[in-house]
């Protein structure tokens, strides 16, 4: 799945910018944490298990946040851009040699709800904004 939202944001970066590589990278990365804050809100729903965390109103620890985050951004992007060629070339076969067009609606509509159901499922679960 994550291959495949990888190809749509590459193709989608290509229409405008001629190395899409870090911008597919970065949307893949951005679904990736929708899903793991949903796992994590499953997990302190059924088994009550809180992970630790830094509290961020000292500076200090914004920065270690961010640089944190910033090397697990920069291991997810090496790894994407590591196996470009071999995603790329796997969907353009399946989508560029059989005439099929990669932002179809069925596509578009997979891609957002890959990303939004499980973000605002998450979001609902943690009890962070009253949706409903």
């Amino acid at each position: 799945m994550y291959s495949f939202i990888y190809y749509f944001f590459y193709s989608y970066g290509k229409i405008r910018n001629p190395e899409p590589e870090f911008y597919a990278a970065g949307g893949v990365f951005l679904m990736l944490a929708s899903h793991f804050m949903f796992l994590y809100a499953l997990l302190r729903l059924f088994f009550d298990i809180n992970l630790p965390t830094i509290g961020l109103n000292q500076p200090t620890n914004k920065i270690f946040g961010l640089i944190f985050f910033g090397l697990i951004f920069w291991l997810f992007t090496k790894f994407y851009l590591r196996n470009s060629d071999k995603i790329i070339s796997r969907y353009n076969l399946k989508y560029k040699s059989s005439g099929k067009n990669i932002f179809s609606i069925i596509n578009i509509i997979l891609v957002i709800t890959c990303y939004v159901a499980p973000l605002f499922a998450g979001i609902k679960l943690l009890g962070i904004v009253n949706l409903c």
